[in-house]
C-alpha cells in the first residue's frame, strides 16, 4: 500500500489538517483490517510513503502501530532513532525542524528484515551531502524528502 497523507497546511477549521490526517490514518487501518479479514490475519501488508507528520511523535500517526511495525524497529541492521530524518522544514523564523515523515510499515509475516535505511543524496563526487540547514540547501536536493528502503526475506 502506498500512502501520501495530507500536508500540514491549515484547512478551514482544521489547524495543520490534523483532523483530516487522523481520518486518513484511521481509514488506512480499516483497509488493512479488511485485507486481513479477507486473506488471513498473517497476510503480509507493506505500507510505505509520506505520512506528512512524524511517526515517532504524532499520536494520530502512532495509531498505525496498532496494526503495523516500523521496519526500523524490525531490522537487524538499522538507523538509530536520532538519525531517522527523512524531511527537513525551514521556517522563516526559528531553527530547522528535522523529522521522520516517511516510513515503511509492515503487518503480517516476513521471516526476516535484514536491514533498513534512509538514502542520503550525494554530490558529484559521490560524497553524502549533509542534511540541509536552510531552505536554499534543501532546494538543491532532488526532493524535500529522503527515500526509506529495506531488505527483507519472505
Amino acid at each position: 500500500m502506498g500512502t501520501h497523507k495530507k500536508s500540514k497546511r491549515d484547512r478551514k477549521q482544521d489547524k495543520e489538517s490534523r483532523r483530516l490526517r487522523a481520518r486518513q490514518f484511521l481509514e488506512t487501518l480499516n483497509i488493512a483490517k479488511e485485507l486481513k479479514s479477507e486473506f488471513g490475519q498473517d497476510t503480509l501488508i507493506i505500507l510505505g510513503g509520506d505520512l506528512n507528520t512524524d511517526l515517532r511523535k504524532d499520536p494520530d500517526a502512532r495509531m498505525l502501530l496498532e496494526e503495523f511495525d516500523d521496519v526500523f524497529e524490525l531490522a537487524e541492521k538499522t538507523v538509530p532513532e536520532d538519525q531517522r530524518v527523512t524531511h527537513t522544514y525551514h521556517p522563516s523564523s526559528g531553527p530547522t525542524v528535522f523529522s521522520q515523515l516517511d516510513g515503511i510499515l509492515i503487518s503480517g509475516s516476513l521471516s526476516r528484515i535484514i536491514e533498513a535505511g534512509i538514502y542520503r543524496y550525494k554530490d558529484k563526487s559521490g560524497r553524502v551531502i549533509p542534511l540541509p540547514n536552510s531552505y536554499d540547501q534543501r532546494s538543491k536536493n532532488p526532493s524535500d524528502h529522503f527515500p526509506v528502503w529495506f531488505t527483507g526475506v519472505p
